[in-house]
């Protein structure tokens, strides 16, 4: 799951009022996804996380998925914001929750065998629901909607993105207040 949290670990302006603005910056973000700055996109994440997991595991780990092309090539093409919701504060950050669309490709890189295709494609569609996965020749389309939290530590200048999703609930409840958590997880 961590593989997946460099674009919900973002950093964004929390400043940014409308809706094209918060799009603007995701496409900077798209940016560096698109051109495979991984290590950069460390930059953007909530800095309290490397206190939990380690920044140069966290590197080694998004370089490796993404590098490696001896079986898959793995690349995400396209981010769309979808909603941007109110801004809420805590006694130490202040935070906004938006909606986005991901989409990633997963492209064989040699000669696998269709056997293989149709069980990544089965697992991936187990994960994400059978419409929001599609196949191409020999890449994998896969569609995710994700939430994230738009973050502002009170008292900084520095904002950043949290991905919330139920499998990063125990990492959160280590670095997040309980009011915060209360907001991202309302139905817990």
């Amino acid at each position: 799951f961590l593989l997946m949290c460099p674009l919900g670990l973002m950093l964004l302006n929390l400043n940014a009022q409308s809706k094209k603005e918060v799009a603007a910056l995701l496409d900077e973000y798209e940016q560096l996804m698109l051109n495979r700055e991984w290590k950069k996109s460390m930059d953007y994440m909530y800095p309290t996380l490397f206190d939990i997991v380690p920044r140069e595991m966290m590197e080694n780990a998004i370089v490796t998925t993404f590098s490696d092309t001896s079986v898959l090539k793995m690349a995400i093409v396209e981010l769309e914001l979808i909603e941007v919701g109110e801004i809420k504060k805590d006694d130490t950050v202040s935070y906004a929750f938006a909606q986005y669309e991901m989409v990633m490709t997963m492209s064989m890189t040699n000669n696998l065998s269709e056997d293989f295709m149709a069980t990544l494609k089965a697992q991936m569609a187990g994960q994400y629901g059978d419409e929001n996965v599609w196949s191409v020749g020999k890449t994998l389309f896969i569609m995710t909607n994700n939430r994230i939290a738009v973050m502002k530590n009170i008292g900084e200048d520095r904002l950043y993105m949290l991905e919330i999703k139920p499998e990063l609930k125990v990492i959160m409840e280590q670095m997040m207040s309980q009011q915060f958590l209360a907001d991202a997880y309302p139905n817990d």
